[in-house]
């Protein structure tokens, strides 16, 4: 069985430093830290769950919280991130829920039950009693996508990526620019604001007639609002979509009809989920940088646990990438 002192041995330092650098304490440097733990994942070091959580007083378990159906890519892709980065740091992870077995419990009751040391909520009902009372509690928690004052957020750069998004259609020749968005909250709003923003910046007023409500993952609500969009006296020539999902859905119910992108109308979505890139057209969307979402969404909460975090919580905006497929060719200027 392999102990702390073998450990000592092969990294050249003292038990105690081994003991810091697992348990994520003490004024260890990061490199001396991720050297000593690689070294006692490589010798199969198995530490004693018990006698770890008695020392430090902490369980090395964290809560996701999800309340939506697991068949979002994105959401799916952040929570392997969140996985894989809180096992590197020696927590397990554990889903939060309202139900305990033995009858309902509230997500703070839930999470003293478990003996959580933090919670990320990954997705949720923002305005529900029981959230905001794990968000003002004394849990150290963190959210993803949504931002509270006084709380600490990972989001993804939703005003910036529509405004670099609308940028680059104006850059190809577009200038009737609508946006189809999903349902009322936080995401929706940024996108809007990114939305109107960078159509000032180039100099296109925005028409309220332009921007229609849908929800998200749902084909069938975007298609609508694009037959609306269309029918008007001077349509689009270009449409943003709340999500690569229903994006591809309205262009295989334009195909049926023997209509194709981007004959029609220029064309955007946005996550940039792996069936964008083999969807034909192929798909011109924004990528979210989900493994950096979900690394620093587990950095932060390890940071209030461990007391290590910044005084004051706030938020991590973290960028993607544009995904320059082939449903927003350059307009030509005779169009």
């Amino acid at each position: 069985m392999i102990t702390l002192k073998d450990i000592a041995m092969v990294c050249g330092v003292s038990v105690a430093t081994v003991s810091r650098a697992l348990n994520g304490s003490g004024d260890i440097s990061p490199a001396q830290t991720e050297k000593i733990r690689r070294t006692a994942r490589q010798m199969g070091y198995v530490p004693n769950a018990a006698a770890r959580a008695l020392k430090t007083n902490r369980s090395y378990m964290l809560g996701i919280l999800y309340e939506d159906r697991m068949d979002h890519e994105y959401f799916s892709l952040v929570i392997e991130a969140l996985r894989r980065h809180a096992e590197d740091q020696g927590y397990d992870l554990t889903f939060l829920s309202r139900n305990m077995g033995d009858g309902p419990a509230d997500y703070p009751e839930h999470a003293a039950r478990r003996n959580l040391d933090g919670v990320v909520i990954v997705q949720a009902r923002w305005g529900d009693q029981s959230i905001q009372r794990l968000l003002t509690g004394q849990l150290p928690c963190v959210t993803i996508d949504y931002y509270q004052q006084g709380c600490e957020a990972v989001l993804n750069d939703n005003r910036g990526s529509m405004r670099a998004l609308v940028r680059e259609a104006c850059s190809r020749g577009y200038r009737q620019l609508a946006f189809i968005h999903g349902e009322d909250g936080f995401v929706t709003s940024e996108r809007l604001e990114g939305f109107r923003q960078g159509l000032e910046e180039c100099g296109l007023e925005k028409n309220a007639a332009y921007v229609r409500p849908a929800l998200f993952r749902n084909p069938d609500a975007s298609y609508e609002a694009a037959r609306r969009l269309m029918q008007l006296r001077r349509p689009p020539d270009c449409i943003f979509f709340p999500d690569d999902y229903s994006l591809m859905g309205v262009a295989d119910r334009l195909r049926q009809k023997g209509k194709c992108l981007p004959d029609i109308f220029g064309a955007v979505g946005y996550d940039g989920i792996g069936p964008s890139g083999y969807f034909s057209p192929r798909l011109f969307t924004y990528r979210q940088d989900t493994e950096t979402i979900g690394k620093t969404a587990v950095d932060k909460l390890l940071a209030r646990v461990t007391g290590h975090g910044e005084e004051e919580p706030g938020a991590s905006v973290i960028p993607g990438g544009m995904i320059r497929g082939d449903t927003l060719p350059q307009k030509p200027s005779s169009r």
